[in-house]
């Protein structure tokens, strides 16, 4: 809250080391139910409304999820290598932001309120943990998904780590796991 209303302050730095300031008042009576900003010109949020929660990329409105619990969580992640944005919510309802617009997706198994906050995206997969396996799930062709398992060390509070050509790292149970 800034002077009593709901705002986003974005600082950019011009050639000569200026700084520019704007303050982007942005639905205030609508309560933001998940926010991620990449560098200093993007954001994506979340704001509430009734059984369709509405997703803005900047400051325009891209579109609208569904759900059927009131109670649904969201994860937005940005991925580096293919500059694509995800936004997915605890019942599976989610979108692929790319430079054209936006694909919706639609999660049918692994994902929960437990494991939303740990999902990582990363070259199109989207990889989901669970107890004793790992859901990875390729967006461009969702009907290749993968079970791996993997007992003791995956759990829905798994956090991953370095997922590049050789395998991951993730943090389960308080240990470090390499994985190739």
């Amino acid at each position: 809250m800034y002077n009593k209303e709901a705002v986003i302050f974005q600082r950019k730095f011009t050639n000569n080391g200026e700084v520019k300031k704007d303050t982007i008042k942005f639905l205030c009576s609508q309560k933001t139910k998940a926010f991620l900003a990449k560098f200093n010109t993007k954001f994506v949020l979340v704001k509430a409304s009734n059984y369709v929660d509405e997703v803005y990329c900047n400051s325009e409105k891209l579109c609208d999820i569904e759900y059927s619990n009131s109670k649904v969580k969201y994860n937005i992640i940005y991925d580096d290598i293919t500059k694509l944005w995800l936004v997915v919510n605890s019942e599976g309802n989610g979108i692929i932001i790319n430079s054209e617009g936006y694909e919706r997706i639609n999660i049918t198994e692994g994902i929960s309120e437990a494991n939303i906050g740990n999902i990582s995206f990363r070259k199109r997969k989207i990889y989901i943990p669970n107890e004793d396996f790992l859901y990875i799930i390729n967006v461009k062709d969702q009907s290749k998904n993968k079970n791996m398992e993997f007992n003791t060390i995956m759990t829905p509070r798994t956090k991953f780590y370095n997922i590049n050509t050789d395998g991951f790292s993730v943090i389960a149970n308080n240990k470090l796991y390499e994985v190739c």
